[in-house]
């Protein structure tokens, strides 16, 4: 049932609408996507394809799997390295509405909180980055 018809109907049973103007409309079936992911080969093509200054954003995202607007949401205290490892944890994602940007404090379902371990040949280019600072001037730390 979906949410315009459970709002129809309780509107209905409270006497604000006549009738259910929801009645008889049959939805077409949900038809899921299957989720399109890059092979290694398209992977090492759209990096090479990237600009130097956002190439360690787009191996963040293959590496980890965390989607962009998370990547871009992400803060110095969202990295942790270590001597042996190195995770960072999603805690806000940055969205766009009416072409401004927006930070979100949850990750894409709220009260989701990812934590993907960063693989060690990325650890001290992410470590590096995150020292060095967002060359725009923005908090964002790996682009």
């Amino acid at each position: 049932m979906t949410v315009l018809r459970v709002l129809v109907r309780t509107a209905v049973e409270d006497r604000l609408m006549e009738r259910d103007v929801t009645a008889g409309i049959k939805l077409a079936p949900r038809q899921d996507r299957e989720m399109s992911i890059a092979t290694p080969a398209q992977a090492r093509e759209i990096q090479s394809a990237i600009a130097a200054p956002y190439r360690l954003l787009v191996e963040t995202m293959f590496a980890t799997g965390v989607r962009y607007g998370e990547a871009m949401g992400l803060r110095p205290e969202d990295i942790e390295v270590g001597p042996d490892s190195a995770t960072i944890r999603i805690r806000r994602t940055l969205v766009e509405v009416k072409a401004k940007p927006i930070v979100r404090h949850r990750g894409k379902t709220p009260g989701l909180r990812r934590v993907p371990d960063l693989p060690s040949f990325m650890q001290y280019a992410v470590a590096g980055r995150y020292c060095a600072g967002c060359r725009h001037g923005h908090a964002h730390v790996i682009m």
